[in-house]
């Protein structure tokens, strides 16, 4: 398993989903004896309150990292992603590129632009963003 340390909200979402716990990780409590099919806790225990604490910040985190995201919207520059984003490794052109979430590497857009100029060897400041991905989770691609 890969070490997430610089996404905190990431690692308990990657891990369920990535175990293939989903759907079944209810059923696994509740054949512990720590909650009913329905999802009640039969018992209290300093653990799972610490658990759902940790799971409420991480949800915030993330909601956080969404809204932010979602901040950036065609029109803008790309002077304006890359003050939240950075160039991934890889492939890319100047009219289109994937970019990273500065504080978290795995989380990421595609982005094309609308160069501001006619050289189109140079990415510039001035390009405009016509359009950028939902994001979305990938680990990171090393050049």
């Amino acid at each position: 398993m890969r070490k997430l340390a610089s996404c905190p909200g990431l690692f308990i979402a990657i891990l369920v989903v990535s175990s293939g716990m989903g759907v079944s990780l209810s059923q696994n409590l509740a054949a512990a004896g720590g909650q009913s099919p329905q999802g009640l806790d039969k018992k209290t225990t300093p653990a799972r309150i610490q658990s759902s604490v940790i799971d409420q910040e991480h949800t915030k985190w993330i909601d956080k990292v969404m809204r932010t995201i979602q901040t950036i919207k065609p029109g803008m520059v790309r002077g304006d992603l890359k003050k939240m984003f950075a160039e991934e490794g890889g492939l890319s052109a100047r009219r289109q590129r994937k970019y990273v979430y500065k504080t978290c590497p795995y989380i990421k857009v595609d982005v094309e632009f609308a160069p501001s100029d006619n050289d189109m060897s140079t990415e510039k400041p001035e390009d405009k963003i016509v359009s950028i991905s939902r994001p979305y989770l990938e680990y990171s691609i090393m050049d």
